[in-house]
This record gives structure tokens, C-alpha cells and sequence, in this order.
């Protein structure tokens, strides 16, 4: 989805650092032209199935007070496991003149798909296009608590691994012939991401990930983690082999 920036008074615009929630809304919105199907995704109790990158802009500057937009153009993707939400999702897009939200205005310029990707080989190192976010629930005297996990905690790759496998059983019906795993993380940044008024630690990463190529292609449609639907996990492949 390629978007345009409105400027005014000739200033570049500023985006609140926390635009993901007001992305998802939007995205709501466009989906809502589905009509009945639409109200049938929306009723869907857990898992949504689909999730969307960071805003990338070319050319920008970081503020305390936001993301200042210094580009003419700027990107968003969005992937689904559901070739009918895409579709629904792709005939709102292309229906609408303008999108808004962290308080700014883009002009929708265009959209565009790379196609269906099949992956081949069993290992694939992925990298984050939006951050991941795992959480973990503990009970303490004070009652229970939600802890943001990370790679440097040693349950967080089973734990990645689990709600994969969860998410894949609840969209085909059955789990994976194989279970997946997780190689290697040679890289890991953590980040503060607000949704919906509540502060998480999520993290940017390249992750290998070893599996069955159905279950690499899910993972690839759907995102890691939890909270794919607000903009977190949305993955892209940095190598391994696709047709």
C-alpha cells in the first residue's frame, strides 16, 4: 500500500509514535465495505489471522514528540493466511482516496501484491517488518501479573513456537505434522510499542525458524507472536528459498 503524506502549510507532517492501534482501526474500517463478511470476521472470537508492517518512509527524523515525515511517499504491507480478508481488505484500499491515522492524512496512491510465496526449504531466517510481541502470565502474592517476554528469557522460543502452532490449528483445524523451532536469533532490538493505552516490550529480530514449509508460509502470512492484528510479528524472508 503506497501512501502520500498531506502537508500542511507546506510542513512536513508528524505521526504519534503510537500510530499501530490507529492503523488497525483503519484497516477496520476498509474491511467493513466486506459487509456481511466482514461482521463475520469481526465476530471471530480469538485470532483475527492477519497482520501489518511499521510505516516506512523513505526519509524521516525522529522527534520526543513523533515521527516527522520528510518523504512525498511511504509504505505500509499487510499479509493473511485468509485470501478472502485479503481480497475484502484490497477492494477497500482501492476504493479510498485517503486514510488517516497517528494524526496524519495520506493520499492513497496505490497497491500493489508480490504474489503468492511458497517457500522450499525447511529453514528460512525471517526478519521483523513489526516488532513481536510474547507475553507470559505468573501469579504473585499481589495476584496475577503479564510479563512481556524476550529472546534472552529461555522459554521464549517454545513459547513463540507454541502460540504458532495454536494459531495454525485454529485457522486449518488441525494441528502441524510437525512441530517448528526455533534455530537461531542472531539479532534482537527491544522496543516500546503502546496499544490501546498499554505500554509493551516487543522486539525486532531476525529469527530462523526450522519447520515444514506449510507452517513457514503461515508463519509468514499471519506474523509471530501475539497481537497480530494491532502490527506486531509481521515478518519478511532474508534467506531461504521461495518459488
Amino acid at each position: 500500500m503506497t501512501l502520500a503524506p498531506w502537508r500542511r502549510n507546506g510542513r512536513p507532517p508528524r505521526l504519534s509514535y503510537s500510530y499501530q492501534y490507529g492503523i488497525a482501526a483503519m484497516l477496520y474500517d476498509l474491511l467493513r465495505s466486506g459487509g456481511p463478511e466482514y461482521d463475520a470476521l469481526h465476530a471471530r472470537r480469538g485470532y483475527k489471522f492477519f497482520t501489518f508492517s511499521r510505516l516506512e518512509a523513505p526519509r524521516r527524523r525522529a522527534t520526543p514528540e513523533g515521527l516527522v515525515i520528510l518523504s512525498n511517499d511511504a509504505y505500509l504491507w499487510f499479509s493473511s493466511p485468509d485470501a478472502h480478508l485479503a481480497r475484502i481488505l484490497a477492494h477497500g484500499i482501492t476504493m479510498s482516496e485517503s486514510v488517516e491515522f497517528g494524526g496524519v492524512r495520506f493520499s492513497v496512491l496505490g497497491l500493489s501484491s508480490p504474489g503468492r510465496i511458497t517457500f522450499t526449504d525447511e529453514e528460512v531466517t525471517f526478519t521483523t517488518l513489526s516488532p513481536i510481541v510474547l507475553r507470559r502470565h505468573e501469579e504473585t502474592p499481589a495476584g496475577p501479573r503479564v510479563i512481556d517476554m524476550g529472546p534472552d528469557d529461555p522459554e521464549y522460543a517454545e513459547r513463540l513456537m507454541l502460540n504458532l502452532v495454536k494459531k495454525y490449528t485454529a485457522f486449518y483445524g488441525h494441528p502441524p505434522k510437525r512441530t517448528p523451532s526455533v534455530v537461531d536469533i542472531p539479532r534482537s532490538k527491544n522496543v516500546r510499542i503502546e496499544i490501546k493505552g498499554t505500554f509493551h516490550k516487543a522486539h525486532l529480530m531476525d529469527i530462523t525458524l526450522e519447520g515444514s514449509p506449510d507452517v513457514l508460509g503461515f508463519a509468514y502470512d499471519c506474523g509471530l507472536g501475539e497481537k497480530n492484528a494491532m502490527g506486531c510479528g509481521m515478518i519478511a524472508c532474508r534467506r531461504g528459498r521461495t518459488r
